[in-house]
């Protein structure tokens, strides 16, 4: 009996072993999905705007609080370079595997092709962000300007959301507080700086 069990517990070890690190399908899932999504991240971007949520409550892992801090605002675990990586790892091991490349040397091609790419993609949209806000508009000059909100303003001045707002005919992303709750897609007006590149904001 237990002799049966053993050998049960071992054909299933090698069966995961097996799944993980030699089966062509299990890298095809990750590319066509991770390529799906990314594909969708693409047109909801390109036809209503918006970035990613933070992960820890809104999508996205930001090492620094404010918008333009320098590398404090890079963000590795973004949603979109998760799915960078996903989609990548999978086709990094597809082509391992259409050139002969198996078993665990695939899924080190596929490992590394996911992280390249995951911190590459980090690093474009962090640079596009840093163009997004660069240039020479001072703080005041967004008193009084109009915005909609992308990321929930919770009230109370206390915790923060973002919101895309036009100053000078350019778009600009800046953290925002408010007074009352603010949910995203509500049109507001920045009235008070309160902070580096951080705006009170209350409701049209």
């Amino acid at each position: 009996m237990f002799d049966n069990l053993a050998i049960a517990d071992i054909s299933f070890i090698e069966s995961v072993r097996e799944f993980l690190f030699g089966d062509y399908k299990f890298y095809l899932v990750f590319a066509i999905f991770g390529s799906l999504i990314a594909f969708i991240q693409l047109c909801i971007s390109f036809f209503f705007g918006g970035g990613d949520m933070d992960v820890n409550g809104d999508g996205e892992v930001s090492f620094g609080e404010h918008m333009d801090t320098g590398i404090g605002d890079f963000k590795l675990f973004s949603v979109r370079s998760l799915v960078s990586f996903f989609a990548f790892f999978g086709w990094g091991g597809v082509i391992a595997y259409d050139h002969g490349v198996k078993g665990l040397a695939a899924f080190f091609i596929a490992m590394a092709s996911g992280s390249f790419m995951m911190f590459l993609t980090a690093i474009i949209f962090y640079l596009v962000m840093k163009m997004q806000h660069s240039g020479n508009i001072t703080g005041d000059e967004y008193i009084g300007c109009a915005g909609t909100v992308y990321l929930r303003i919770p009230g109370g001045r206390a915790e923060i959301g973002k919101v895309t707002a036009t100053v000078k005919g350019t778009s600009q992303e800046i953290v925002a507080v408010a007074d009352e709750d603010i949910d995203r897609g509500v049109a507001v007006r920045i009235v008070e700086k309160v902070g580096n590149r951080r705006f009170l904001v209350e409701k049209v």
